[in-house]
Parts: structure tokens; sequence; C-alpha cells
């Protein structure tokens, strides 16, 4: 159990390592944006984070049952020291019971014998009852010394759960510091692609970018987000869930809509294209600025799309169609896997478009 925090991490390193490959898979046709390579590290470090969970539940549950076990132990053992301390004067006593029921001592087997056979058939009387009592004295003794081994050995596995712990607990420490700060990268990523999309839609070639915020880029946002494919069959939720491709646990950044490779995708709401490229693996993609919806700030990705239909500055209008479904990147079917970001950060996008 000693080092599992260290054991798991090499355990899962050839998953990582795939996924890492795939993701950084180039089409000679189409090269990831930084939007997109930051959304993909972002998913990659969730998907750390969520095997670091299950990995923390796992010791959770074996510390339990090894205290559990251990309280059973000790209870034993106490139990065992009091028996033995009960059982010496019992012994003691029921063997003198026996001698004074049989009206012998063991001086008095010497006069009470009339000849050395008889004798003899007295001591060895009085030697069973002594080997009896010592036997059963040893047992005990035996026992208890056997449950002594146990609890040691059981309070040394508690105490490596306990070192694991320990630094599974600073791993994924150190891993939410990454991942809040790739939400960070993100966030600015997004928020300056939304800038660069609106001044190129409304500005001459060479003019200045400058900053543009969610409201200015989709100055007419919709009301709410409407589902991109409502006749879609949900294959996968948003969370934690079971890889597809590889195996293990990871966290699913979006929803995934099952529906014919072809089908149109219409926009979820009004706004901005700031990204349409190859996106690793999330294969192609399309990336829409949708502005503030009731009171914060959207942006919902588009994913595995045969084709887009859509240019990064290209305003948009709900509804309106962006691309078509396909299984391009890290698929294993035809469907749209929908994201929504909500003031930077990933929620479900069921409920928004559910």
């Amino acid at each position: 159990m000693r080092h599992r925090g260290r054991r798991w991490l090499m355990a899962v390193a050839p998953l990582i390592a795939g996924f890492l490959m795939l993701a950084g898979t180039v089409t000679p046709s189409a090269q990831a944006d930084p939007v997109s390579d930051a959304s993909d590290q972002l998913a990659q470090l969730t998907d750390q984070q969520a095997v670091l969970t299950a990995q923390a539940s796992d010791l959770q549950d074996k510390l339990t049952a090894a205290q559990a076990e251990l309280g059973a132990t000790t209870a034993q053992i106490q139990s065992e020291q009091a028996t033995v301390a009960q059982l010496r004067p019992q012994i003691g006593q029921i063997a003198l019971q026996q001698f004074q029921d049989s009206g012998l001592s063991t001086t008095a087997a010497f006069f009470v014998s009339t000849n050395t056979e008889e004798l003899l058939n007295h001591m060895v009387a009085i030697q069973q009852v002594n080997d009896t009592a010592v036997t059963l004295l040893q047992t005990m003794q035996l026992s208890q010394a056997r449950l002594d081994d146990l609890q040691a050995s059981q309070e040394a596995l508690i105490t490596s759960i306990q070192s694991d712990q320990a630094a599974l607990l600073q791993s994924q420490s150190d891993l939410a510091a990454k991942v809040e700060q790739a939400k960070n990268v993100l966030n600015q990523l997004l928020q300056a692609a939304a800038a660069k999309a609106a001044a190129a839609s409304t500005e001459p070639a060479g003019g200045n970018i400058g900053s543009v915020d969610p409201a200015t880029a989709v100055p007419d946002p919709s009301s709410h987000l409407i589902n991109p494919e409502p006749t879609a069959h949900v294959t996968s939720p948003f969370g934690t869930r079971i890889n597809p491709t590889g195996g293990g646990t990871e966290f699913h950044t979006g929803i995934d809509l099952a529906i014919g490779c072809g089908t149109p995708i219409p926009v979820a709401a009004n706004g901005l294209v700031i990204s349409a490229a190859w996106g690793g693996g999330y294969g192609n993609r399309v990336v829409v600025e949708n502005g503030i919806i009731a009171g914060h700030h959207i942006v919902t990705t588009y994913n595995h799309m045969t084709s887009w239909a859509v240019s990064p500055g290209q305003s948009v209008t709900q509804g309106q169609i962006i691309g078509y479904i396909g299984e391009t990147g890290r698929a294993t079917g035809c469907h749209l896997h929908f994201e929504v970001y909500s003031d930077g950060q990933l929620v479900d996008p069921a409920l928004y478009i559910f």
C-alpha cells in the first residue's frame, strides 16, 4: 500500500500519454489554435483530477476497513487478556477441587498408596491435571501473541494508508492549482479571441484591435440557449465517466449528442465566432462567444464536426447552421460534443438546453 500516490501515476501515465498524443495530432489541412489547445489542456487536467478523486475515495474506503479490523482485533485482545487473567485462579481452584474430591493431595498420595503401582497411578492423575492446566494457559497465551502480531500489522497498514493519503492530498492541491491556472489562461484566450474577432469584423485591416468586452462583441445576445440537436440521443452526460476510447476514469467536459454524420448543427445562441479550427482531440471545432446571457458571460463550443460553415469574426444568429455532425478527433462515432463556459468555468450544458 505504501507509495500508492506514485503508483497510480505510473499506472495511468500510458493512458494520459496516449491522450496527449491524440490531442496533439494535427491534420495537414488544419492547425490547432490557442483556444483549442488551452481547452484541451484543461480537459486533460480535469481528467487527472477525476482519477485523483477516485484514488482518494479508494484510499478512504481502505482506511475505514482497516480501522474497523483494528478495532475488532483490539477488542478481541482485551477479551483474551481478561480470559487469561480469570483462567489462572480458576484452573488452580479446579485442580484443588479434584484433589479434594478424591481425598488426595500431592503429599497425601504417598500415604494413601498401598503399593508402588497405586502411587504411580495417583501421580499420573495429578500430572494430567497439571498438564491440562499448562496446555490451556499456553494455548491462550499463543492466541494472544497471534492477536498482538495482527494488531501491529493492522496499525502499520493504517499508517501506510494515511501516508498515501497525505501524498495524494498534496497531489490534489498541486493539480487544483494547475486547473485554476488553466481556466484563467483559457478565459483570457477566449476574451482575447472574442475581442480580435469582433475587431476583425468591424474594423479595417491594420486597425487598432483594442479591448472588446462580451457585451460589445455580442450587443444583442439571446435570452437563453437552445439545444443544438434536440432530436439527438445523449450518450454521455457532463461529469466523471469511463473513457470510451482508452478506459479509465475521466472528467467529461460537455455532453455528447449522438446523431447521424452530416446533420446540420445550429448555433445555440446569437454570437460571434471566435474560433473555427482543428482542436486536437476535439476534432474540427467551432467556438462561439455568446455574450452576456442572464448576467453571465457565456461561450459555447461545438466539436467533432465533419466540417464547419462559419469563419472567425463572423456574427451568427441563434439557430444558424455553423457546421455538420462528424466523428473527427477523439470520437467513437457520429455525435456533437457540446460545451458551455459560464464566466470562464465549464458547466453542465444540460442545465441550459433541457
